[in-house]
């Protein structure tokens, strides 16, 4: 029962999607829509279907009612576990440039809840995960693999770091004094070519028996 209008080549905004499995109940979901072609052919990309934080069919935090909080504050955002959609980049439905533009849309969400638990956080822990670094080197650090020797075709990994490196001197601006700032990595990154089946490697081996 709703109307949207798209551009070409752009992302809309959250969409929302109401299912009624059955017994009244309704279902909530977000997605948002990227055309991707209008003319002699139709084709139209939406994301695979996020709960709505603000209606969560199930809990996407805790305590529950915090996705409720921030979607009153900040609006929809991502809820999935992994949000950016690699298996579509990986089929080519997606090219790089509308991958980065994904991945930089949800960026935008994280940095908002950060800025939003810090400004309410006078005292405490505060945490808070990127992920944009490892999705943009699961698809563009390929490209080291294939030969070629341009130095440019890194850009994308080099400004994801620049990003983040920029986004902790932003953090640091408005921490307290005195207050403790610390950056993790959970694993680093690099060129995959081979990988090992540890179960068969057993069971050659004997060890499975």
């Amino acid at each position: 029962g709703r109307r949207l209008r798209l551009a070409t080549g752009a992302w809309s905004e959250w969409v929302e999607i109401v299912f009624r499995p059955g017994l009244g109940r309704r279902v909530r979901g977000l997605c948002r829509f990227r055309l991707l072609e209008a003319g002699e052919h139709v084709r139209l990309y939406a994301t695979p279907l996020h709960l709505d934080p603000a209606h969560p069919a199930l809990p996407v935090s805790h305590p529950r009612l915090y996705s409720v909080y921030l979607a009153k504050r900040l609006g929809g955002y991502a809820t999935l576990g992994v949000a950016e959609d690699l298996a579509a980049a990986n089929a080519g439905v997606l090219d790089g440039a509308a991958f980065l533009e994904q991945c930089q849309a949800y960026q935008a969400e994280r940095e908002a809840m950060l800025w939003e638990a810090l400004a309410r956080t006078p005292r405490g822990l505060t945490v808070c995960v990127f992920d944009l670094v490892d999705r943009v080197q699961h698809l563009f650090w390929r490209q080291l693999d294939d030969g070629a020797t341009d130095p440019g075709r890194l850009d994308p990994i080099r400004q994801t770091y620049a990003q983040l490196d920029a986004l902790v001197g932003r953090v640091q601006q408005r921490l307290p004094a005195g207050a403790v700032l610390l950056v993790l990595s959970d694993h680093g990154f690099a060129s995959f070519r081979w990988q090992v089946d540890l179960n068969a490697w057993l069971r050659q081996a004997g060890y499975l028996s």
